[in-house]
């Protein structure tokens, strides 16, 4: 299960996934911050499963995904690569960004 909160704005559609247990954490690593806890906001929104997920990623204009189930998810759908991924104290993360 992940959050996902769909943000509409002027230049399109943002959408914004996170593993459900990540929500309320901070990650620091090597002067590096992940703070869920303060923006929770942004990616606390429904709890989805891979199906609905899916169904949101088909017209997204920026993809925002952390944690490990979330990222494998967008690599298996082949929107990311392992190189577009990066981690903060082992939390992956990835901004996906369509032109």
């Amino acid at each position: 299960m992940f959050y996902m909160k769909v943000h509409e704005n002027a230049r399109g559609r943002v959408v914004a996934v996170c593993d459900c247990e990540l929500i309320g954490k901070v990650f620091e690593r090597g002067g590096r911050k992940m703070d869920l806890r303060k923006y929770a906001g942004f990616y606390k929104g429904e709890k989805v499963g891979e199906d609905e997920m899916l169904e949101a990623i088909k017209s997204f204009s920026s993809l925002n995904v952390v944690g490990k189930n979330a990222t494998a998810f967008v690599i298996r759908q082949g929107l990311a690569g392992k190189p577009q991924v990066r981690a903060i104290a082992g939390i992956p993360q990835a901004q996906i960004y369509k032109i």
